[in-house]
């Protein structure tokens, strides 16, 4: 395990906060309104979080959030356009067509319509060099790969896998698509996965997660959004409806979760001073990589499995003042990669949004980078192509209106882990010491998907 001075020393906090270090989960160290007592904790505001919060408060359990950005939301970002009461979404924009998403929205009366995909016309381009690499493309016929997928229907809903997994789940994907004669798909899949790092080398269950009969479904049959476009709404309600229950710009630092059942102890910053949280049972919904997890009073099975955990990093911004002629769709390739696909880090697309002049731009890498980085990167390639674009020498002054990094995402492991049961053991820690673990790690990156991956679990955290 680590030592509570090791966590101390990490979260940035010194030991001499105005409590003793040996004393830190003592209640008699705290005033009595810092003491927080609830049926059930849950770490992270983000769509599991949110989730389970308000389906919990239904059941007439008590929560708490701990939140660690200054609002609710996650993955789900909206940008509200000066002047107006209109906003942009640019983080989560769609749901799947689930019964648990249309009664959430319900349940928070948020109304929401169906929607169909319609495939843009796209240029596209190699952005460092603003040449075409493809025509105009149409959406290609999925039905082989549909055919692959059907064979595995328990990755829709879970990690569940076989003890002997198939082979083919654990091929690299280049490899899969190679033995079953699914080129045509690649370069359409490969941004229909944004955020997977190298699609080509990542073993084939996580594509199957990812691009999941769900995902193909809603291809075919349409998807949910927001009737007012603004996918940030379902957080601010849930965050009015949860009130003081919601501990955001805060953070655990330290934890006390013991093994016989009784009530854990989390340590927590906030703006206003450290609380302490006593709580009957856990639910972790944030990525659970080391660097998340260490100050959860981690046993030795627990920290072996959370630190194989590789991830990839995902970015999305709205910018303007591009240059870009209005309405066009930019969709980067590389002439001289497999597939035509890019190479990261790059940007992935360039997308017109309903204001004029207003971008959205995702972006990927292999790994997690650096938001300056991002940022910076961002605004230099999509200035190179303007220029490129307008044969103009003049650099436009592009404004980055608002970021998000996604990032620490597409949590994965070794093909040999998942063969040797890193998955089966994964799922063995729910209920362990008390503490449920919720999110896309568990499920894919779906908000409906995960919604009724906890709605599932939601019953079995109460129960005892």
């Amino acid at each position: 395990m680590y030592s509570l001075s090791l966590i101390l020393c990490l979260s940035g906090i010194p030991a001499v906060l105005g409590l003793n270090q040996s004393h830190l989960f003592d209640v008699k160290q705290y005033k009595n309104v810092d003491i927080i007592k609830r049926d059930v904790a849950i770490i992270g505001g983000g769509a599991t979080g949110t989730y389970a919060a308000i389906g919990l408060h239904d059941m007439n359990k008590t929560v708490v959030v701990v939140e660690r950005d200054s609002a609710m939301g996650g993955h789900t970002r909206s940008y509200k356009i000066p002047g107006t009461n209109s906003a942009l979404d640019f983080g989560v924009r769609a749901y799947n067509d689930l019964e648990v998403a249309r009664k959430f929205f319900a349940r928070l009366d948020i109304p929401v319509v169906k929607t169909t995909y319609v495939h843009p016309k796209t240029e596209y381009l190699d952005l460092n060099t603003g040449d075409t690499v493809l025509n105009q493309l149409s959406l290609p016929n999925f039905t082989r790969y549909r055919n692959e997928l059907e064979k595995y229907p328990y990755l829709e809903y879970s990690l569940d896998l076989p003890e002997e997994v198939p082979e083919d789940l654990l091929m690299p994907f280049g490899d899969f698509v190679e033995k079953h004669s699914l080129e045509d798909v690649v370069y359409h899949l490969y941004f229909a996965t944004q955020g997977m790092g190298d699609l080509l080398q990542q073993p084939t269950f996580y594509v199957f997660k990812y691009f999941s009969q769900q995902f193909l479904d809603g291809l075919r049959v349409g998807v949910y959004i927001t009737e007012r476009h603004n996918n940030y709404e379902i957080y601010e309600n849930a965050q009015r409806e949860l009130g003081g229950d919601v501990l955001a710009s805060s953070q655990v630092i330290a934890s006390e979760r013991p093994t016989n059942g009784s009530d854990m102890n989390l340590v927590v910053k906030t703006p206003g001073g450290i609380k302490l949280i006593q709580a009957s049972k856990l639910l972790i919904t944030i990525p659970p990589v080391i660097d998340n997890m260490y100050p959860f009073d981690l046993n030795d099975n627990e920290m072996s499995l959370f630190q194989q955990f590789q991830n990839t990093g995902w970015y999305v911004s709205l910018v303007n003042n591009t240059g870009l002629p209005d309405g066009i769709t930019v969709q980067s390739a590389n002439a001289k990669s497999p597939y035509n696909l890019p190479v990261l880090p790059d940007v992935y697309i360039l997308q017109p949004t309903s204001t004029k002049g207003v971008f959205l731009v995702k972006y990927g890498s292999e790994v997690t980078l650096p938001d300056e980085f991002v940022k910076r990167d961002i605004r230099e390639r999509v200035t190179k192509l303007s220029m490129t674009m307008n044969n103009d020498s003049r650099e436009p002054d592009v404004e980055i209106l608002a970021y998000q990094s996604h990032a620490p995402f597409s949590l994965s492991v070794s093909p040999e882990a998942i063969r040797d049961g890193f998955y089966r053991n994964l799922t063995a820690l729910q209920g362990k010491r008390n503490t449920w673990y919720t999110g896309n790690t568990w499920m894919s990156p779906h908000s409906a998907a995960m919604w009724n991956f906890t709605e599932a679990l939601l019953p079995r955290i109460m129960e005892d």
